[in-house]
This record gives C-alpha cells, sequence and structure tokens, in this order.
C-alpha cells in the first residue's frame, strides 16, 4: 500500500477515534480546563429566519413526547440539506466538574443577554450535581479539537437516535458545526443525530444512560426480541469487518489476499447500507478503502467510481465545501498515478478495467 494511502486511511482513523474519545472523556475529568467563547450574532429563532444563514429556517424548538425538547422539520427536507450551521456558544476544554464550572462561568461573564440565555436554557442531566454548569456542558457538548467540548444553542438541542436521519460534523473550512439530512425528512418529523456510539443495543444503551442520563427508545432499540438481536448481530458484524478492512490496507507490506479483503468490503457496504440508510457517512469511509483495493488491483475505472461514491456521500452528509470531501478530489482523482497502482493485478492491465 502506498504512503499516500497509509497516511490518509491512518488520519482519518485517528480523527474517527479522537471525536469518540473526546465525547466519553467529558465524564472523566483528566485534563485542565480553560474556556474561549465565540461570538454570537445577535438574537436567535427558533422558527422563521435562521439567523445563521438569513434563510428560511427549516425546523423549530418544539417539545417531543418523551424527550424534552427537541428540534422539529417544518417543511419536507430533501436529503443532503445543509439544515444549519453554527458557531459554538462556548468552547470549553475538558477537567475535572470544578475546573469546568469556573471555565464555563469565567466565559459567560463575557455574554450578552440573549446568550447567556441560550445557554443556562440547555437541559441538564446532571442536576443531582452542585455543579450546574458543568452539568450543563457534558450534557450539551460535541467534540471540538483536542481534549475540548463545544456547547451549541440549536445543535446541543438535536436528540439521540441509533439510526438517525441527519449527520453532524465540524467544518474547519467554516469554523461551524453543520447539520445535513441524510434522508429525506418529512415536514413534523423530529431531527435527529447519533450521540456517539454505533454498537450494540446492551453496549450503547449502558453508554446512554451513563453519559446522558436516558433510555433509549428510538426506532431501533424499540424493535421486539428477535428483530434488535438481528440488529446487533449486523452491527457485530459491520465492526468486525471494517476493523480487518483497517487492519488489510494499513499494513506497510502488500496484502497477500485481495479476494478476500474485495468480499469483505462487499459485505460490510451492504450491511452498513441496510442497518444505518445509503447515505451515512459511514459508507464513505468504506468506499474510500474501496477506492484503495481498487488501486490495488490496478482497476482504475473501478477506483474512479469508488472515489466518485465517496465524494457523493460526503456532500450529502458534510457538504461540498467539507475538507474531507475536497480531500477526495485532491488525492483520489489520479489513481493510476499511485505507486502501488497494480501490485496486486492477477495480471498486467493496460490501463482502464471493464
Amino acid at each position: 500500500m502506498s504512503n499516500k494511502s497509509a497516511k490518509r486511511n491512518k488520519a482519518r482513523r485517528n480523527k474517527e477515534k479522537r471525536d469518540r474519545d473526546e465525547l466519553r472523556a467529558a465524564n472523566e475529568y483528566e485534563d485542565t480546563a480553560s474556556a474561549t467563547s465565540t461570538p454570537g450574532a445577535g438574537p436567535s429563532s427558533a422558527s422563521g429566519i435562521n439567523y445563521l444563514t438569513e434563510e428560511p429556517c427549516l425546523f423549530e424548538v418544539r417539545s417531543v413526547p418523551g424527550k424534552g425538547l427537541g428540534l422539529v422539520a417544518t417543511a419536507d427536507i430533501p436529503k443532503g440539506t445543509r439544515m444549519l450551521k453554527e458557531a459554538p456558544l462556548l468552547v470549553v476544554k475538558l477537567g475535572k466538574p470544578v475546573q469546568i464550572e469556573a471555565a464555563v462561568s469565567a466565559a459567560i461573564q463575557s455574554f450578552g443577554p440573549w446568550k447567556k440565555k441560550a445557554l443556562l436554557g440547555l437541559y441538564n442531566c446532571h442536576r443531582d450535581t452542585k455543579y450546574k454548569l458543568h452539568g450543563i456542558f457534558v450534557t450539551n457538548a460535541l467534540p471540538r479539537g483536542e481534549g475540548a467540548g463545544a456547547v451549541f444553542e440549536f445543535i446541543s438541542r438535536i436528540n439521540h437516535s441509533c439510526r438517525p436521519n441527519s449527520h453532524i460534523c465540524w467544518n474547519d473550512n467554516l469554523g461551524m458545526e453543520t447539520v445535513h439530512a441524510i434522508r429525506t425528512i418529512s415536514s413534523g418529523e423530529e431531527i435527529t443525530i447519533n450521540y456517539g456510539h454505533t454498537g450494540v443495543s446492551e453496549e450503547r444503551q449502558a453508554w446512554l444512560k451513563k453519559r446522558f442520563k436516558f433510555d433509549c427508545a428510538c426506532e431501533v432499540c424499540g424493535l421486539g426480541q428477535r428483530q434488535l438481536r438481528a440488529s446487533d448481530s449486523t452491527r457485530r458484524r459491520i465492526r468486525d469487518l471494517t476493523d480487518a478492512l483497517h487492519r488489510s490496507l494499513s499494513v506497510p507490506h502488500i496484502p497477500v489476499n485481495i479476494d478476500t479483503i474485495r468480499q469483505n468490503y462487499l459485505d460490510v457496504q451492504e450491511l452498513i447500507k441496510g442497518e444505518f440508510g445509503p447515505d451515512c457517512a459511514m459508507r464513505a469511509e468504506i468506499y474510500e478503502l474501496a477506492y484503495d483495493i481498487a488501486v490495488l488491483e490496478g482497476r482504475q475505472f473501478h477506483a474512479e467510481r469508488q472515489a466518485q461514491a465517496a465524494y457523493d456521500i460526503r456532500v450529502v452528509a458534510q457538504g461540498y465545501d467539507h475538507p474531507d470531501a475536497e480531500e477526495i478530489l485532491k488525492t483520489m482523482c489520479d489513481p493510476v498515478s499511485d505507486p502501488c497502482f497494480g501490485v496486486c493485478a492477477p495480471k498486467p492491465r493496460n490501463g482502464r478495467d471493464q
């Protein structure tokens, strides 16, 4: 495998692991704390005009049965729509409860009335502790950089689903968190995201209970026992196949069984599509791995198809202006130039495969 492909895969895995670890670290309190605030654009509106984009707002903050407040679509939202882009109310480095409490308290001293109200009005699932600001922060924070969390006025109100209809991610080019519809969302439907755990039901329920103090009753967790066991089996298989693909394509030597790698790729793509939907960002990662497989096999046309499929999903889930989408255009536009092109081909190739 080429150094270029190996570095790309390693960077992608490291980023994904870092994001997961940062969310979980919020309850471990191991780092020191400090805070910075990001000025808002002005008073917010939960409906009507989105002050962040000056475009008609596609959602409103509304009471959701069994969940408290959430974001609900006010119109039919096509797949790929960027429903929201939002700068954080504040960013705080993770630390002990007393450190986060002090950091948030110091930050809000410079807040205007509307911004302070927006922060203090967010839900606090840790009300049994004496540190109110810490509770609000760890309830609502999303990963932001190395060992830090960001809190948002609207995005922090989006509720969880184990099979969400939306994808959130930080866009370095914009300096904002974005929310994209990864399938069509009907008017009146709640907008949902995944809080950071895609494992089997027992594991994610325990994690959500510890981290956010609720028992998930989403469409997946509410399945009957037989269907839930099938879902868990699928998710275990996805995890195992994805790990195998990463191991096979990240080692410095050439994989010895390209047929097995190719079959693993085909299997996991179908499993992810069935369990999470055709346009979840997880599938883009697998298409990028498939690109590397096609390069090793010397299949130019197939490599280009995988790169295009990965790009299409990145655009749906993250936007054409996201660094991940731009990276595909930058590094995957010419597979033949990759030093590992064709090194695992069963026979000489003369360019494009059929």
